[in-house]
């Protein structure tokens, strides 16, 4: 199953119920996967034992407060979108915590259910081009280590020369001891 088929599984934190049960509410109709805590501490077992696209995380709560728990998802699941839902008081928190790179965005309670559900569907889709990305990233940083790897056993082997007319130029003897050392002789006698 490709990730763009997976239902979105979104965290929602927030010490209020009634602001849970509205998020909820929001989040359904685009038939994301929901799950709603109202203990900062319990969200933090659920980060510990399920994976999350995206979480929505209230700054003030008692035991462990929003930055606490944001630091807490960063290190454990540090791929996944997160977003501050902030009342007008704690703003300068929000936008230190954008700044800082702990927080992708932040919700100004009361929320805009409109804008909420697009500021949640383009997260997505920016965490999946960023998936993309990284998944490119590491290819290509494996084909480098291979390629060093390879280097280090056989000098000169990555070395590719072309002639003015942009051909490749091969050199039968390195083609040669290369195809000794790895055991492919029997190639070399049915290519002469």
């Amino acid at each position: 199953m490709s990730k763009a088929s997976q239902t979105p599984k979104i965290l929602i934190v927030d010490d209020n119920r009634d602001v849970l049960a509205s998020l909820r509410r929001t989040l359904r109709r685009c038939a994301f996967d929901v799950t709603c805590i109202d203990q900062p501490e319990l969200a933090v077992e659920a980060l510990e034992r399920e994976k999350y696209d995206l979480m929505l995380c209230d700054i003030d709560m008692p035991v462990l407060n929003g930055h606490e728990v944001m630091a807490k998802a960063h290190e454990l699941q540090p791929a996944m979108i997160r977003v501050f839902v902030t009342g007008a008081g704690n703003m300068d928190a929000a936008v230190r915590a954008i700044n800082e790179g702990e927080v992708h965005r932040f919700v100004r309670k009361p929320f805009d259910a409109n804008n909420l559900r697009n500021m949640v569907r383009e997260a997505l889709e920016r965490k999946e081009e960023l998936e993309i990305v990284s998944e490119a990233s590491a290819r290509a940083r494996r084909r480098r280590q291979l390629y060093e790897s390879l280097e280090a056993e056989h000098p000169g082997i990555t070395d590719v020369s072309f002639d003015p007319n942009g051909v490749h130029v091969v050199d039968a003897t390195r083609v040669g001891e290369v195809a000794r050392t790895l055991g492919l002789e029997m190639f070399l006698a049915s290519s002469s």
